[in-house]
């Protein structure tokens, strides 16, 4: 995903529609893609054997998204949890009594939400961004806490007239419209400010009390390990899970064939976490990156270029990093060109991994 909106592709699947424009978050699964637009809705394209791209008409005022295997998962505004695609039933049903979700992650054939209490966080790391006379201006955000939330965009620290939306657009920009944005995000439980024109911003943290799961567990997946406390983020893999934890250590559980849930000591101060097939990702406060895991396809050799890297994603057997200069880098299995990052990925500020293909 790049600072203007617009999406990038390459790999198996390279095809973004027309349609995804003005894109706040973006997820892949095995051969399809999801985007959520700035208006909390959805763009789907790919891979639509078993329905998985095909959004429902309820998918309206989406906050998250999330891509398995072959099943789609969003989150509403107002809570609800909404999954499509392949029906297996266990995966397609969100437990009853799952309330106040404000994460979640879609591994092949189960699920994880993130079950949080507390004011907002404003996670999203944003770079301070050109725009060219007459071009459209983009500010995004990713912001966990208790729903509902209220949004209060400001500019030059003065309130700006109806931009009260997760994300900011002002198009056709002119010399007015320079200077620093700020969003000032507030719930039942208070409220956070992030200045969005400076790298590695972080707020007030949040109160998260616990990860929910379901669906299949054959290698133990869904058996939720005692230990987490303050999980912050999770990720799915393909039958394994991975929770972050506030202090910045790493809990992982289910499938263990390649040592992919054996966390290296040396995964401390970890501020981001993903999970591939059956390999895994951390990047530590220090812009660097751990792996472990399965490396047939050499995924989990970190090259000496991951460097100030803030965020990873983790494909079959391939890995991504997105550096805090924009920029994005891939290793490991190149089969359909995967791990050879498009010349149009360029300041980048969030990206995933699908089986084969990436989005930036």
């Amino acid at each position: 995903l790049r600072a203007d909106g617009s999406v990038v592709s390459w790999g198996y699947q390279t095809i973004v529609p027309a349609s995804a424009t003005n894109v706040v978050a973006i997820a892949a699964g095995w051969g399809h893609s999801l985007a959520l637009r700035s208006d909390g809705t959805i763009v789907s394209w790919g891979d639509n054997t078993y329905k998985q791209a095909t959004v429902p008409p309820a998918a309206t005022n989406i906050v998250a998204i999330s891509a398995g295997w072959y099943h789609s998962m969003a989150l509403r505004a107002d809570g609800k949890l909404l999954i499509w695609g392949k029906a297996y039933q266990p995966v397609t049903n969100a437990p009853s009594g799952l309330l106040n979700v404000v994460g979640i992650d879609a591994g092949e054939d189960f699920n994880l939400a993130l079950v949080g209490s507390g004011p907002p966080n404003i996670s999203q790391i944003v770079s301070s961004l050109s725009v060219n006379f007459g071009g459209l201006l983009v500010f995004n955000s990713i912001i966990q806490g208790s729903l509902p939330m209220t949004y209060q965009w400001l500019h030059n620290g003065t309130t700006i007239q109806n931009a009260t939306n997760q994300s900011l657009l002002q198009a056709n920009v002119n010399g007015a419209n320079a200077g620093s944005y700020a969003l000032v995000v507030s719930n039942s439980y208070g409220l956070a400010t992030n200045q969005v024109a400076v790298y590695n911003v972080s707020t007030s943290s949040a109160s998260y009390s616990a990860v929910g799961v379901w669906g299949y567990d054959v290698d133990g997946q869904c058996d939720i390990p005692a230990g987490i406390y303050n999980p912050v983020s999770m990720a799915a893999g393909a039958f394994h899970s991975l929770a972050l934890r506030g202090d910045g250590t790493v809990i992982a559980w289910g499938r263990n064939w390649y040592g992919q849930t054996n966390v290296p000591a040396s995964a401390t101060n970890v501020i981001a976490v993903a999970a591939g097939s059956d390999h895994s990702l951390a990047v530590r406060r220090d812009g660097s990156v751990i792996a472990w895991g399965k490396n047939w396809d050499r995924q989990t050799n970190v090259p000496p270029s991951a460097t100030n890297v803030v965020a990873v994603a983790a494909g079959w057997a391939h890995s991504m990093a997105l550096r805090s200069d924009g920029s994005v880098i891939a290793w490991g299995n190149n089969d359909y060109g995967q791990a050879s990052v498009s010349f149009l990925a360029s300041q980048v500020i969030s990206i995933a991994a699908g089986y084969y293909h990436n989005l930036a």
